[in-house]
C-alpha cells in the first residue's frame, strides 16, 4: 500500500503492507508485521516498530509497544507518557480515558489520574462532558469529575446544539 496525489502520482512508495487514509497529515501504516506514522511525504515520524498505533489526536499518537499504551508526543519525536494501561483512549479535551481494574477513570497529559476510576463504562470528552456509566445508569461528568448531568438515565446520547437525548423507564426526554 502506498499514496497517490490528484494527479496519478506516487507520491508514497508502495511498500507498506496496510495503510489508513490520512489525518491531521499522518497516516498510519503497517509494515513488516509492526506499525507507526507517516507525513504526506512519506517521512516517518512515528517509527514503524510498534506492536499497535492509534491515529494522532491533540498532537499525541498512541502506541503500544509492550501489551500496554504509551502517548508518542508529534513535536517531541518520542514517548513523552509511559503508562501501565493496556485500555486507554486517545486525549481528547486534554484527558484520555483509562481502565484500571475493572473501572474507569481520565489521565491527564502527565499521567495523573485526575478524575477516579470509578465508572462501569465511560467515553471520551467532548466540549467539556463525558458519558458515564455507574451501577447500570448513565449521566455526563465534567474533566474535573464532578456529576453536571445525574447519573440516572437508562441511556444518554452525545450533546448536539447544547442538548441531550436521555432514556428513563423507557421514555426519552
Amino acid at each position: 500500500t502506498g499514496f497517490v496525489d490528484t494527479s496519478g502520482n506516487i507520491v508514497v512508495p508502495l511498500i507498506y503492507d496496510k495503510a489508513y487514509s490520512f489525518s491531521d497529515g499522518l497516516a498510519v501504516v503497517k509494515k513488516d508485521g509492526y506499525w507507526g506514522c507517516i507525513d504526506t511525504n512519506g517521512n516517518e515520524i512515528v517509527p514503524v516498530e510498534y506492536n499497535d498505533v492509534q491515529p494522532a489526536n491533540e498532537g499525541i499518537v498512541m502506541v503500544n509497544e509492550y501489551g500496554t499504551w504509551d502517548f508518542y508526543d508529534l513535536v517531541a519525536g518520542k514517548v513523552v507518557l509511559e503508562t501501565e494501561y493496556t485500555d486507554a483512549t486517545p486525549f481528547y479535551d486534554g484527558l484520555s480515558r483509562v481502565k484500571v481494574g475493572e473501572k474507569y477513570g481520565y489521565i491527564d497529559k502527565i499521567g495523573t489520574l485526575v478524575v477516579p476510576a470509578e465508572y462501569d463504562l465511560a467515553y471520551s470528552f467532548e466540549n467539556g462532558l463525558a458519558k458515564v456509566q455507574k451501577n447500570g445508569y448513565w449521566g455526563y461528568i465534567n474533566k474535573t469529575g464532578k456529576v453536571v448531568v445525574p447519573i440516572v438515565y437508562d441511556q444518554v446520547d452525545d450533546f448536539i446544539g447544547g442538548f441531550a437525548r436521555v432514556m428513563k423507564d423507557g421514555k426519552y426526554g
